[in-house]
């Protein structure tokens, strides 16, 4: 006499469950890992318009011999006097202040 056996038509319980669990986990460790990450992007684009300010004023200072006479707050006071353009109030940089005679530079972020 033959045995037959049954072909396997669905998933087993415990095979459910442990999808489930994993399904379940992958969320609770991507998700902040996403968040993290989003911030460190958003920095870096503060951080290379910082760094960009800083070569403006250096090449001011050099070309010029001073820091720049007047504090620089403004998009266009900025790009007209170190020719370096600032995208205020777009994005995550809210203000930019450069410090009449000391060159020190001041930024605000925003929706970071």
């Amino acid at each position: 006499m033959m045995l037959r056996r049954r072909r396997q038509l669905g998933f087993t319980l415990i095979e459910l469950l442990i999808a489930i669990a994993i399904i379940g986990i992958l969320p609770s460790i991507a998700i902040p890992m996403y968040r993290a990450q989003t911030v460190k992007a958003k920095l870096a684009g503060v951080t290379n318009g910082m760094s960009n300010m800083a070569s403006g004023v250096a090449a001011y200072y050099q070309d010029e011999g001073p820091w720049p006479p007047i504090d620089l707050s403004t998009a266009a006071a900025i790009k007209s006097t170190l020719g370096v353009a600032v995208p205020l109030g777009v994005r995550y940089i809210q203000s930019v202040l450069v410090t009449a005679g000391s060159g020190l530079i001041t930024f605000q972020a925003t929706n970071t």
